[in-house]
């Protein structure tokens, strides 16, 4: 959608902004539906224009005002930074302009103040939208405070570095800063080799994933994130994510076909078990979504079995279920009950297969190792 940004006119458009404001709901600011009476309030005490602030309408190819940015704190510019609040109409949501809208004010304060050395925006921990607008912009997530919106919604701050958006970078935040567990998140390199494939190993020990055991890593034919968490020398997490050149290279389709586009597959994501619930997977994660950023990917796939404390760690991370089928491991005599060798003297002994029927409930009833694989998705932008 072709967009404007024109600052409002106040005392001109007053009665203008007050029917905006008040004509529709806002679900994740602290006043969702305020009243006439609270919106002249706001006017009288100057949150909307003068020294310390400037509102922009965003205006579509027909002039219609379908949203409104409230940049504020324009004051500490020289020795703090801006912040801005951003509304979207509702029947105009989810297309496009939250992306255009926080690009647009990025590029204006970064050219309106040349001493400006950051950005910042807030947003409560359940408007997951907004976050992912916000990393679609480069910014990046620096501080989560808890029970912070009117004390019952965690909010959220990101902010984008000026050096960050001129180079079309994302520099990560290092959120370990226990200085008695100095980790650090780093790209891998190939004399990491031993050490991550033993730390693959005892991630996945006491998971459905014991017996994927690799005795070499896996290298990829398309862009790849790879990265670790090192501590004293040792290898204690790691990540790798495939990133599609084209779309559907690489990933599974869309859920969506909103969601066209290239997106990465992550591989291996695991954590050494002394140093679980320490933040380190997170760190990975969120480390490798920055890095992300530039390669323009859509969103994030991956597979996991039932294992229900990795399924809660994705679901906490943002992802969501998208579909799965059923990982069916046959021993002994499941496997003559189930197949026959073709080749005389040859009787298969182990068999792994997948099942993707209608009747799951008969496959785990029948075989005593059935794990269901899960897809997850991590939308990006």
């Amino acid at each position: 959608m072709q967009l404007s940004f024109i600052p409002l006119k106040l005392p001109a458009e007053q009665d203008l902004l007050v029917e905006w404001l008040t004509s529709d709901r806002w679900p994740y600011h602290v006043n969702p539906h305020p009243s006439r009476e609270q919106v002249l309030g706001w006017i009288q005490a100057g949150i909307f224009t003068g020294t310390n602030h400037q509102t922009f309408w965003i205006m579509s190819a027909t002039q219609e005002q379908v949203g409104l940015i409230r940049l504020y704190d324009l004051e500490d510019v020289d020795d703090g930074y801006p912040l801005f609040d951003l509304r979207i109409r509702t029947a105009y949501r989810g297309q496009g302009i939250g992306k255009q809208a926080v690009q647009w004010l990025t590029r204006y304060l970064f050219d309106t103040w040349s001493q400006l050395d950051r950005i910042a925006g807030t947003t409560r921990e359940d408007n997951v939208a907004m976050q992912r607008v916000f990393r679609a912009c480069g910014y990046v997530k620096e501080g989560h405070f808890r029970k912070d919106e009117g004390k019952r919604y965690d909010a959220l701050q990101y902010a984008i570095l000026r050096e960050d958006w001129e180079t079309e970078t994302v520099t990560p935040v290092a959120w370990n800063d226990d200085h008695a567990m100095t980790w650090k998140i780093r790209p891998y390199r190939p004399a990491d080799e031993a050490q991550w494939l033993r730390c693959r190993v005892l991630a996945f020990l006491d998971t459905a994933y014991f017996d994927n055991v690799y005795r070499e890593k896996e290298h990829y034919a398309n862009p790849s994130i790879e990265l670790v968490a090192e501590l004293g020398g040792q290898i204690i997490g790691l990540i790798d994510i495939e990133c599609e050149a084209e779309p559907g290279s690489v990933c599974s389709p869309p859920a969506t076909p909103k969601m066209d586009g290239k997106a990465g597959m992550i591989w291996n994501l695991a954590v050494h078990p002394d140093y679980r619930h320490q933040g380190v997977g997170k760190a990975l994660l969120e480390a490798a979504i920055a890095l992300a950023q530039p390669l323009h990917l859509r969103r994030l796939e991956a597979w996991t079995r039932d294992d229900a404390a990795t399924l809660r760690w994705y679901e906490a991370q943002g992802f969501e279920k998208v579909e799965s089928y059923w990982h069916v491991y046959l021993e002994g005599g499941e496997v003559d009950a189930a197949i026959s060798s073709a080749i005389p003297g040859l009787s298969p002994r182990h068999l792994f297969a997948h099942y993707q029927g209608d009747n799951a409930a008969q496959i785990q009833k029948r075989f005593r190792r059935v794990h269901e694989c899960s897809r997850y998705d991590l939308i990006l932008i």
